[in-house]
């Protein structure tokens, strides 16, 4: 492994290469082309712009993922990327990572050239605490101006849930199609919550994205009609997504499915714990809900590829964000 790189776009013949990165040096393990087709070659909005660097080998030495999103913002649809699944070779971890020729950086330069030339606008991440400070400095290396926050994490004890009364029934959903209720859900709460900035959580993308969750339905015993969903990691008991119209529809939501948790005895939840990302949305929806803040931070990010009007809309205060957007 040379230390002279080339980046370019993913092509179809790198695949062993980029299974051996991810076999050897992710740190999660390695997938197969079945996972690696599912996640980045077949997502809802087609193929994820994948960079890659190589040496002069052509051998793969890192890879960097843009998974293509569609954001509404102020009622209006935006192509968007989330980047995620940086990997590197040893070899490249030697480069100070101050160095603004560091492979990391030099992967996300090529990433926002061949975004803005499909016409993609901005790119948004939830990277690790430990980036925080050097997203900030993106300047620093060429790079734009990157929006950071950091969010606390909430713990809700399930056994010691208070059970609220609620006009809510619900019903578990576990990988199950997604219709056009979902749909018609999102629609509604950009408008009623109100949402200014988030990402588009049609049925075509929860179906995607939400597999192997759980994901409870919750729905008005009078006309059936749903009013909310959340989805949970089963093993960490991580809330990965929630959503209803209001952000007291919110609060009614997780109250039904704390509820529900509390009195299964079919151990649907392997985890004990609820924890989530502790944002404004999350803040109303824990209404009369006790929960405790963690030893954890969850990171967010985004950047406009270049100037926009979209700079103001999409502040990160003005975003509806969960862990798997």
């Amino acid at each position: 492994m040379t230390s002279e790189l080339t980046y370019r776009v993913y092509e179809d013949k790198d695949l062993p290469s980029v299974l051996k990165l991810w076999e050897e040096h992710s740190g999660w393990g390695a997938i197969t082309e079945e996972q690696f087709a599912k996640w980045y070659l077949n997502t809802p909005n087609g193929r994820c712009l994948i960079i890659v660097a190589t040496d002069d080998g052509d051998e793969i030495a890192g890879q960097m993922v843009f998974i293509p999103t569609r954001l509404t913002v102020n009622s209006k649809e935006v192509k968007a990327y989330r980047g995620s699944a940086p990997i590197l070779h040893p070899h490249c971890r030697q480069i100070n990572i101050n160095n603004s020729n560091h492979p990391a950086f030099a992967m996300i330069k090529k990433g926002i050239e061949e975004g803005k030339r499909r016409g993609y606008q901005l790119t948004y991440s939830f990277p690790a605490q430990g980036w925080a400070t050097l997203l900030k400095a993106f300047p620093r290396y060429g790079l734009p101006h990157m929006n950071v926050a950091l969010f606390d994490c909430f713990s809700i004890d399930v056994e010691a849930y208070n059970n609220v009364q609620s006009n809510l029934t619900f019903t578990a959903i576990l990988n199950q199609p997604f219709n056009n209720e979902y749909d018609e859900l999102w629609e509604n709460a950009c408008t009623q919550f109100p949402i200014a900035c988030g990402v588009s959580r049609n049925a075509k993308w929860l179906e995607w994205k939400l597999g192997g969750h759980l994901v409870f339905e919750c729905r008005q015993l009078a006309g059936n009609n749903l009013l909310g969903y959340v989805a949970i990691n089963k093993k960490s008991g991580l809330i990965v997504d929630m959503l209803a119209e209001t952000p007291e529809q919110l609060n009614q939501v997780l109250h039904a499915v704390l509820a529900f948790l509390k009195q299964d005895k079919s151990n649907t939840m392997v985890a004990k714990n609820i924890t989530g990302m502790l944002t404004p949305a999350t803040i109303a929806a824990l209404k009369n809900i006790d929960y405790k803040k963690e030893n954890y931070t969850f990171g967010f990010g985004c950047y406009l590829f270049e100037s926009s009007p979209l700079a103001h809309e999409t502040e990160i205060s003005n975003w509806y964000m969960m862990p798997n957007d």
